[in-house]
């Protein structure tokens, strides 16, 4: 986890948030791909924090490239994965924004 501030790294890492030490994996299962156009259309299953949802994902095919590159995002809910925070002093948004850039290299 990088967010730019190794005090915050080390917050988001309690229990309070993702809770390392109990939920050390973040796991995605894919159960299907469909590649229409440029479009990669994902459904899958986030595990996250003990608790696993369905996750679908869209990611674009870029084509400026020798390799496959693909970028998307989402957005989650942290308390759909069990994890609510609430502070006056320091408010957060409730949502999480995942950005995906993925680069796929023949060897």
């Amino acid at each position: 986890m990088n967010s730019g501030s190794e005090k915050r790294d080390n917050h988001l890492a309690d229990p309070e948030f993702f809770d390392i030490a109990k939920f050390p994996e973040a796991i995605y299962h894919i159960d299907s791909v469909r590649l229409t156009g440029d479009t990669l259309a994902i459904k899958g299953r986030l595990s996250l924090h003990g608790v696993e949802r369905p996750l679908d994902l869209d990611l674009q095919r870029k084509k400026d490239t020798s390799d496959l590159v693909l970028v998307g995002e989402t957005t989650l809910q942290q308390k759909d994965f069990g994890m609510v925070y609430s502070s006056l002093i320091n408010p957060i948004k409730s949502e999480v924004a995942l950005k995906f850039h993925i680069v796929l290299t023949k060897k």
